[in-house]
């Protein structure tokens, strides 16, 4: 689509809804010219358009990793906002907040993190005022301290005065006592002191205080009808540090962190995904993952399932191909055929629960056969066991003669019960009466 086309025919508003639209569709190059369109035909008195065609180029300049032109278009809604009072009751709550963390982000990405930190407490005093979320901001302020804090230097420890060793003591010859004085003594000569050196510092640098920033990333995952999408909740992750290999039924995910490699994803799907519809989206405090499913409509219980058929091994590879051996003297043996591991398979199921419903029904129809009833369940036992293996004309008096006769009557021999009127002859418990759903005294024997 060519911006220039459509500049003649629509108006600034209309330009920046172009430009948003084709932000949302992510080519970011077309929603820059749409904006670029919209500056150059708005008017200066409308200082809320221009604000807000500034910040969404900023965004989109972003999105290209052209963090340059990012900042300078944030900077310059900025101005625009500290130039004009009137233009800040215009704006919706939370535009100003979002440029202030466009500018943040870009400079932060250009490594200017003082200018970042200026950007990023504006922000967090914005949410604040507009009872936004201000803790969303504590990770980049926290970022920017780190990088701002000066390295110390790691000092070499010196020995102290009680890790020298102690010099030897000259031991003094003793003089033995002679009555002749007159005979000078000859002192012993002197012998040379010895010189102590320090000790040797250890060739291990002493550990920093500093403590640098590791650990698994992070990710987590949602569906739709037609994609399966995976939210990988690193920020600023460059293409080259990131792999991503998709296959039909596997996904693998390896990110470099701080010159650390890491596999966060690697194992089979849960279901088989169509190749050529995946693909990776880079944003700036994420990556987005999106796999297109080949069972559309179809909701997956997990990201990773577990492989339902087993690897070939030698000896069935070696009886499928129907090599031979030979054994110790010389005769040919064929290696046994393999086993059917179709019963032995586990079956594929659709939810995360391992357990064999299969096997647990079974094992609960077998203790309820096992078990033995007593009164009246065993009565109504055996009733259901003669009806279940009776005739029609036994089902029949069964049926006719327990309706009939209010539950009062079990009979089995239809000649007698097609006869007899079960209704006229019924007698109601002692202290009871028949009566129908409107309440009159039905007859019975009693009357």
């Amino acid at each position: 689509m060519k911006i220039e086309e459509v500049t003649e025919d629509k108006s600034p508003a209309e330009l920046l809804s172009l430009g948003d639209a084709c932000f949302v569709d992510e080519d970011f190059e077309a929603s820059i010219d749409a904006y670029a369109a919209a500056l150059s035909v708005v008017g200066d008195d409308d200082k809320t358009l221009q604000f807000r065609c500034l910040s969404h180029r900023s965004a989109a300049f972003y999105r290209l990793r052209r963090n340059n032109e990012a900042l300078e278009d944030a900077r310059e809604a900025l101005e625009l906002l500290s130039s004009s009072n009137n233009s800040i009751a215009a704006l919706r709550a939370g535009e100003s907040e979002m440029c202030h963390k466009r500018a943040g982000v870009a400079a932060m990405n250009m490594q200017d993190f003082t200018t970042a930190k200026t950007y990023f407490e504006q922000a967090q005093q914005l949410a604040t005022l507009n009872r936004g979320d201000e803790k969303a901001y504590k990770s980049y302020l926290k970022q920017c301290d780190y990088n701002l804090k000066p390295r110390e230097k790691p000092s070499m420890p010196m020995p102290s005065g009680k890790d020298l060793p102690s010099p030897p003591t000259e031991t003094k010859p003793a003089l033995k006592k002679q009555a002749v004085a007159a005979k000078p003594v000859a002192k012993a000569p002197e012998k040379p002191k010895p010189v102590i050196s320090p000790p040797k510092p250890s060739s291990k640098a002493p550990p920093s205080n500093k403590k640098p920033v590791t650990g698994m990333p992070k990710y987590q995952y949602y569906q739709n009808d037609k994609f399966v999408k995976i939210e990988l909740l690193e920020p600023n992750v460059q293409e080259s540090d990131l792999e991503v290999r998709f296959e039909e039924t596997h996904l693998t995910v390896k990110l470099t962190k701080n010159a650390v490699p890491y596999t966060v994803i690697s194992g089979h799907l849960y279901n088989e995904v169509d190749v050529e519809g995946c693909k990776t989206i880079f944003k700036g405090e994420k990556v987005l993952i999106k796999l297109k499913k080949q069972n559309l409509n179809f909701e997956w219980q997990e990201l990773l399932g577990k492989r339902t058929f087993k690897e070939p091994t030698p000896s069935t590879t070696a009886a499928a191909a129907g090599e031979t051996k030979q054994d110790d003297n010389g005769v040919e043996t064929s290696p046994p055929p393999p086993a059917d591991s179709s019963d032995s398979s586990p079956r594929v199921r659709p939810y995360a629960s391992h357990k064999d419903w299969d096997q647990i029904e079974k094992e609960l129809t077998d203790q309820e056969k096992s078990e033995k009833p007593e009164g009246d369940e065993a009565m109504n036992k055996l009733f259901q066991q003669i009806y279940a293996t009776a005739d029609d004309e036994t089902r029949r008096a069964m049926v006719k003669s327990y309706q009939t006769s209010g539950g009062t009557v079990l009979s089995t021999n239809w000649n007698e019960v097609k006869e007899k009127d079960y209704e006229k002859e019924r007698t109601a418990p002692k202290g009871m009466e028949w009566k129908n759903w409107e309440g009159d005294k039905l007859p019975q024997s009693d009357d």
